[in-house]
């Protein structure tokens, strides 16, 4: 039997690799939501087997999909304090 090695990355370092893959994609943020909007949005993700944020990604694309990017004005950028 070959001997035991110690495996090149700690199962810490995969889970921060990942997470941080996740996060070249999605930007957490911090908003108010319609309470029925979110109940309606929980609903949805819990009859779909999806989660909150696979529900709202649904709804956005269908909702923003539609409009070309030439329609659309970006926002200022923010000034730092």
């Amino acid at each position: 039997m070959p001997p035991e090695t110690e495996p090149v990355l700690t199962e810490k370092e995969v889970n921060q690799i990942l997470r941080s893959r996740a996060s070249e994609r999605y930007q957490t943020m911090s908003f108010k939501v319609n309470r029925f909007y979110l109940q309606k949005l929980r609903a949805y993700a819990y009859t779909n087997g999806l989660e909150i944020k696979q529900a709202l990604e649904q709804a956005l694309k269908l909702l923003l999909d539609p409009i070309p990017d030439d329609q659309l004005t970006p926002p200022p950028a923010k000034k730092e304090r």
